[in-house]
């Protein structure tokens, strides 16, 4: 059997999906295995405060940044599709965005680090709306108010 690395650039919609559900399970075999490791965390008081909202249930935690890691995985195809930042229309972004995800541990459970990843994309999506419209000046505002709350 031959493989070419155009499967993985382009590839069709059941090895797009068997590449995302692979990279969940990557997730959550961390999740499993995470009980076998331990790490030394030296975080601020606003993030323990944060993280005291999630305490008691870090499934929810890894539940929750799952769910935000796709959503950013699927804006990231988004925006590769509507703007063709890379002029073919490639898989290879969302693939290692979600590789990256998967494989660093401590980005399980910094939910808000998720959260203003998102919103980072969402201002990009208002920077690249406007790139040939002389009086964006809404976008610009919108999309500079995103990048200050994230």
């Amino acid at each position: 059997m031959r493989v070419t690395l155009k499967n993985f650039i382009i590839p069709s919609i059941p090895l797009a999906v068997f590449l995302v559900g692979s990279c969940s399970v990557l997730w959550m075999s961390s999740y499993f295995g995470a009980h076998f490791m331990s790490s030394s965390n030296q975080v601020s008081a606003g993030v323990i405060s944060f993280r005291s909202l999630f305490l008691p249930d870090i499934l929810l935690e890894n539940i929750i940044c799952l769910a935000l890691t796709l959503l950013n995985a699927f804006l990231i195809a988004q925006i590769n599709n509507r703007f063709t930042v890379i002029r073919t229309r490639t898989f290879l972004p969302i693939l290692i965005f979600l590789i990256l995800m998967a494989t660093w541990n401590q980005t399980h459970i910094a939910v808000s680090s998720h959260l203003a990843v998102t919103l980072f994309i969402f201002a990009i999506f208002y920077f690249f709306s406007m790139s040939r419209d002389r009086k964006a000046s809404e976008q610009a505002f919108m999309g500079t108010f995103l990048i200050s709350i994230s």
